[in-house]
């Protein structure tokens, strides 16, 4: 059910069949770097630009709207172009001003950063 609307040619590309369930390959493990860390370090903790997709598992919710919205400004500012913010789902940018645009999926949404026109 998670592979739903994934592409044949890409399955087959970076999922390996394993005693009926998949893997990944190695090709798209050596593509990912996962890393974790405090969001409260993140204006330091991560360069601008760099960052494909940020996965918030209710960090948000817990934060008064002024923190959040130094929190979305600083994860804006880590995610590349087109990059994606995946938020809990006690989460969300309702009333924030940001860059973001709402992206819906097969059972589930993302935000996604607004491509640099300049």
């Amino acid at each position: 059910f998670a592979l739903r609307g994934i592409p044949q040619d890409l399955l087959a590309q970076y999922l390996v069949p394993e005693q009926g369930q998949v893997r990944v390959s190695e090709q798209l493990k050596d593509m990912v770097r996962f890393d974790q860390f405090d969001m409260a370090l993140l204006p330091t903790a991560v360069p601008e630009n760099r960052v494909d997709i940020v996965f918030s598992c209710c960090e948000l919710a817990h934060l008064d709207r002024q923190l959040r919205a130094k929190m979305v400004e600083a994860l804006y500012r880590a995610l590349r172009d087109g990059g994606y913010l995946v938020l809990g789902n006690l989460e969300s940018l309702h009333g924030l001003r940001n860059g973001f645009r709402l992206v819906h999926f097969p059972g589930g949404f993302a935000y996604r950063k607004l491509m640099n026109s300049g």
